[in-house]
C-alpha cells in the first residue's frame, strides 16, 4: 500500500502504513463559512461603496482592490474553493511511528507528527456522521484557518511565527497541528492511535484504507 500512494520514500526502515484515507472533498459548507461569509459581506460593503463613490488616487483604488481580493478569498468563496482544492490531493496516513498528511499532487508530506509526542487525542462527530481527528490541542492561529484547506498547506515561516502568539493567549496549545478532517472512519484511527501512543506495541493487523465514501479499498 505504502508504493501505491507514493509514501515509501519517506518511510523509515521498519515504519509500515497501518492506515491510509481521504477527507470528504465535496464542496462543504460549513457554519464557520457562514459566518465569515457573514463578515467578509460586513466588511465588503463599505469597501465597494467607497471606491464607487468619490475620488481616489492610484494608490487609494490599488489598497481598496487588495483589501477586497484578501476578504473575497479568504472571508467568502476563497475558503471553499480552497479547501476543495486541496483536498482533492490530500491523503491521511496513520504509520506505525507517525502521523503523516501527504499531497498526492506533487508527493511530498505536508505535516507529520510522532505518534509518542502527541499530547492528546480528540475526535469530534458530525451530524452526517462524518468525524474528524485532533493530534494534540489546536492553536488560536490555526483555528483561525480551520478546516479551511489553509491550515492543510506546508508550513511556511511565516505561518510558523505567526502561531508563536500561541504562548501569549494558551501555552498548552500546540504549533499547527495534524487534523484529520472529514473522514467516516474516525473511530478506527482514534483507536489505532491511541493504541500506538499508549502501549508501544508494533500494530500487526493487516493495513486499512477508505475512500471518500467509506468504502475500505485493497
Amino acid at each position: 500500500m505504502e508504493g501505491k500512494y507514493g509514501i515509501n520514500q519517506y518511510l523509515n526502515k521498519d515504519e509500515q502504513v497501518l492506515w491510509a484515507g481521504y477527507p470528504q472533498a465535496n464542496f462543504i459548507f460549513t457554519i464557520w463559512d457562514m459566518f465569515y461569509f457573514s463578515i467578509g459581506a460586513l466588511c465588503i460593503w463599505p469597501l465597494i461603496n467607497k471606491l464607487l463613490t468619490g475620488r481616489h488616487c492610484i494608490f487609494e483604488v490599488g489598497v481598496i482592490i487588495l483589501f477586497i481580493t484578501f476578504i473575497l478569498f479568504f472571508f467568502m468563496v476563497g475558503r471553499v474553493l480552497m479547501r476543495y482544492y486541496i483536498r482533492k490531493r490530500t491523503i491521511y496516513f496513520v504509520t506505525s511511528e507517525r502521523i503523516v498528511i501527504f499531497n498526492s499532487s506533487n508527493n511530498r508530506i505536508v505535516k507529520k507528527q510522532d505518534i509518542k509526542s502527541i499530547k492528546r487525542i480528540t475526535k469530534k462527530i458530525g451530524r452526517n456522521g462524518i468525524g474528524r481527528v485532533e493530534f494534540g490541542k489546536i492553536s488560536i492561529a490555526q483555528l483561525v484557518g480551520e478546516n479551511s484547506g489553509f491550515d492543510e498547506l506546508a508550513e511556511t515561516k511565516f505561518a510558523k511565527y505567526f502561531t508563536k502568539i500561541n504562548t501569549y493567549f494558551d501555552d498548552e496549545a500546540d504549533q499547527m497541528i495534524p487534523v484529520f478532517y472529514d473522514i467516516r472512519d474516525y473511530e478506527h484511527v482514534y483507536d489505532l492511535v491511541n493504541g500506538l501512543k499508549n502501549s508501544g506495541v508494533r500494530h500487526n493487523a493487516p493495513p486499512r484504507c477508505q475512500d471518500t465514501f467509506g468504502r475500505f479499498l485493497s
